[in-house]
């Protein structure tokens, strides 16, 4: 353990074993911040007794994962893992969404590691050809949250999702097609603006005059240019 000590070297936050080999430095990864972790991992893949840059290899993102936690976590429980984590901070109807979507996507090969998961499995399941688009977006973030949540737990050592995208080019227009929404008819937008002028002669108190006011400009502009509200408050004088 001392020579293996002597061979560690730390970047950032990272400890990484030093090597030479034909000649070369080479510096692999450990992917752990604590010093006896990384020698454990270095340790038990035997990378100090490689002679070769192939053979270098050898500490693959498997090994340091099931060294760093003493087990081999399944797909399945990390995702229970996941889910838990969700229900602190996110609504029930929320974390329901995301089980729902997880457990579909992973139906077929949970009980594999995380660390096993390809890009094309995510792509084949975000990309399937009966999905609209706001369906392929919403899952494939799902599925990146997820694999962030399994990066930042040591749970994984990579995030395929990250490299899985949604193909547009694949989809028929009908499925690019956001939800429908019927606009105000001019009729109803007059009678709005007729309601809110009648408020803003009754009221008395200047600052809800003006706030009054402000939202009758506010639709007024939403009606002429089309604009969301959220999109007329910051116009400015440049803007025009």
């Amino acid at each position: 353990r001392q020579q293996i000590s002597s061979k560690l070297r730390k970047r950032g936050d990272v400890w990484y074993v030093y090597l030479r080999s034909n000649g070369r430095d080479i510096f692999k990864s450990t992917k752990c911040r604590d010093k006896g972790m990384a020698i454990d991992v270095v340790e038990r893949s035997q990378v100090l007794e490689i002679e070769t840059i192939a053979k270098v290899a050898s500490l693959t993102s498997g090994v340091i994962s099931a060294i760093r936690h003493g087990k081999n976590i399944m797909l399945d429980g990390a995702i229970d893992a996941y889910i838990e984590h969700l229900k602190v901070s996110r609504a029930p109807r929320t974390v329901q969404l995301y089980s729902e979507t997880l457990e579909t996507w992973s139906r077929k090969f949970n009980r594999i590691n995380p660390d096993d998961v390809t890009v094309q499995m995510v792509d084949e399941f975000v990309n399937a050809s009966n999905l609209k688009l706001s369906s392929r977006s919403l899952y494939l973030c799902v599925i990146r949250g997820c694999f962030r949540f399994f990066k930042d737990a040591g749970l994984c050592q990579r995030n395929p999702a990250a490299l899985a995208s949604v193909r547009m080019h694949t989809m028929t227009h009908n499925q690019k097609e956001t939800r429908r929404f019927d606009p105000y008819t001019e009729d109803e937008v007059e009678d709005l603006l007729v309601k809110l002028g009648s408020r803003i002669s009754e009221e008395t108190d200047l600052n809800r005059s003006e706030r009054l006011k402000f939202w009758d400009r506010s639709i007024r502009i939403a009606w002429i240019t089309g604009l969301r509200f959220c999109d007329v408050v910051c116009l400015e004088w440049a803007s025009v």
